[in-house]
């Protein structure tokens, strides 16, 4: 009879209570083995149960059950395949924000896609078109409008069409000014680049002024200020001196001498025809009186301003014989200027060309 040794004995011995450790009865999968249910590993990863020959936790969907915080967000540190946690993941962490933090786990605060300053869009601060981009800076959006950004002026102002303004960094903007330098003009618009609109030259906005004038030119002495009404810049009230008895229209209102500014002198000396320009009819003299200045030559007649024109009559028509009206009709059949009537032959000049 073989007797085995002791030794041999004993190392069975402890393989029989090994396997009996590592795969008890109870532990051995199944046959069919049951369907997969939920499991979490001892690191806390969350996977599935497996049964090849013993059940176990695996296919590892990648979430724990520990927590973290991004940003002041919450989540969960990430599982790689084999169910061990992932150093320095977070599923709080996500897409960059302007927030000075650094939300997408890149070591990075605050940046763009490309790497640099995480912008936000158009922005418009003030809505009247002097735009910029929104860029985060220490922690917040701003609107950041580039240093030569100009503005289209949409503002109606005479004389300023195609005008411009500069924009500013805090989203308002200079004065319109036209494509090119001209002198200013009362319209609301910076016309000769000085930086100020309808003003004089090296003055302030609006010290604009000019002499009031008639249909007979401008009156010495007389200002008008450019004025702005209804967001319109238009030249203001004539301010003109006191008339006075000096034959002059002092007050700028197309008169001379009105109102008896002459009776306050105890004498008055009558202006002439010749001194006012008039070599026709009858204008006053500055006393109160009256000028004749006589009649116009033949072929000349007392036009409106008391001066003597040439009568020009239209194509098609005739000078008649008085040389002051014209006919369609040659030799004049209309008016008579003398014993022989008006309408023989000689009575009436050819057509001008």
């Amino acid at each position: 009879m073989h007797r085995e040794s002791k030794s041999g004995m004993l190392g069975g011995a402890l393989w029989c209570l090994f396997t009996l450790v590592a795969f008890p009865v109870h532990a051995i999968c199944p046959d069919p083995p049951p369907p997969p249910t939920t499991c979490i590993n001892a690191k806390g990863c969350y996977g599935m149960t497996e049964c090849d020959d013993y059940p176990r936790c695996g296919s590892f969907s990648g979430v724990s059950n520990v927590a973290c915080t991004v940003c002041g967000d919450q989540g969960h540190v990430r599982c790689d395949w084999e169910g061990n946690l992932i150093a320095g993941s977070c599923s709080a962490y996500g897409e960059e924000k302007c927030d000075a933090c650094d939300n997408d786990g890149d070591s990075l605060i605050d940046e763009g896609p490309d790497g640099g300053v995480l912008t936000g869009g158009a922005c418009d601060p003030l809505s009247n078109g002097c735009t910029g981009t929104r860029t985060c800076s220490a922690g917040q959006f701003q609107c950041v409008i580039p240093s030569g950004t100009r503005r289209h002026c949409d503002e109606p102002k005479y004389g300023c069409e195609n005008a411009t303004a500069a924009c500013q960094p805090d989203g308002t903007h200079g004065p319109c000014r036209p494509a090119t330098t001209t002198q200013e003009k009362c319209n609301g618009c910076d016309d000769n680049w000085d930086g100020f609109v309808d003003n004089l030259p090296g003055q302030g906005a609006g010290t604009l002024t000019q002499e009031c004038r008639t249909t007979a030119g401008t009156c010495a002495g007389s200002v008008q200020a450019c004025i702005v009404q209804d967001s319109i810049s238009m030249w203001g009230q004539c301010v003109a001196p006191t008339e006075s008895c000096n034959g002059l229209d002092d007050d700028c209102d197309g008169n001379i001498d009105e109102g008896d500014v002459c009776a306050l002198y105890c004498t008055c000396t009558p202006t002439t025809c010749a001194s006012q320009g008039k070599t026709c009819g009858s204008v006053p003299d500055g006393c109160g009186g009256t000028l004749s200045c006589g009649t116009c030559p033949a072929g000349q007649a007392c036009g409106a301003a008391n001066t003597c024109d040439t009568v020009t009559c239209p194509p098609s028509q005739y000078l008649c014989c008085d040389q002051l009206t014209c006919s369609p009709q040659k030799g004049c059949p209309e008016m008579a200027c003398g014993p022989g009537g008006g309408g023989d032959e000689g009575s009436s000049s050819e057509p001008l060309p």
